[in-house]
């Protein structure tokens, strides 16, 4: 009996073993098909992605190519208009930075460029009139040059006059020594002849009188005479 019953026992196993072995291959075969199926369909969604993902990325990477050209180019006008939120999109907004950045550094250059263009004709200006007023201020110095030879020329002939003024000057002098000497022996004649004059008019004077004295004489004579020939 009890043999029977293990026996029973151990055919029952193997059935259980043989229907587990049976599901278990079962489940191996629909796990391995699911595998496959999500294998498939996972290289499927990848394939997808990827053919996506390269043509945004080949999109991505001609437009800022294309905005890295124009810059290469120098062309600033333009800008990256990829704007998506990825890696790329950063890139496009630093290019637009950059472009940005190179755009306001050369206005300013421009500006700072027609700033010392305006000063360089200032300065060009100003040297033609300092120029100007140099060759004015040597044609000046030059007369000044010819007035001053001119002048010395003159202070040369003054001083040959002067030369001779002051021989004749030494001459005029001796002649006014003899001048004055000549005068003072004239005044001393002079004087003298004064007083020979004084002298000869008060002899005349004596002599009118002595003459008045002498017609009285005679009209006293004259009347005596004519009262005689009476």
């Amino acid at each position: 009996q009890a043999r029977e019953d293990i026996g029973t026992l151990i055919a029952s196993a193997q059935q259980a073993s043989d229907r587990q072995l049976g599901l278990a291959a079962q489940t191996y075969r629909q796990g391995v098909a699911g595998l496959l199926a999500m294998a498939g369909l996972s290289i499927a969604v990848a394939l997808a992605m990827g053919l996506r993902l390269g043509r945004t990325m080949r999109m991505a990477l001609a437009a800022v190519s294309g905005s890295l050209q124009h810059l290469a180019d120098g062309d600033l006008r333009g800008g990256c208009e990829y704007q998506r939120a990825d890696e790329f999109g950063r890139v496009g907004d630093w290019v637009n930075r950059v472009a940005g950045s190179l755009r306001d550094a050369l206005a300013q250059l421009g500006r700072n460029a027609d700033e010392q263009d305006q000063i360089a004709r200032r300065n060009a200006q100003a040297c033609s009139q300092a120029r100007a007023g140099l060759e004015k201020q040597r044609s000046s110095i030059g007369a000044l040059a010819v007035s001053l030879a001119e002048l010395e020329n003159s202070f040369g002939e003054v001083a040959q006059h002067a030369g001779e003024t002051a021989a004749r000057v030494g001459s005029v002098e001796a002649l006014t020594l003899q001048g004055s000497q000549r005068m003072a022996a004239t005044r001393i004649g002079t004087q003298a002849l004064a007083e020979q004059l004084e002298t000869s008019v008060a002899e005349i004077a004596n002599v009118e009188a002595v003459s008045e004295q002498i017609g009285q004489i005679l009209d006293v004579i004259r009347a005596i005479a004519e009262q005689t020939n009476l």
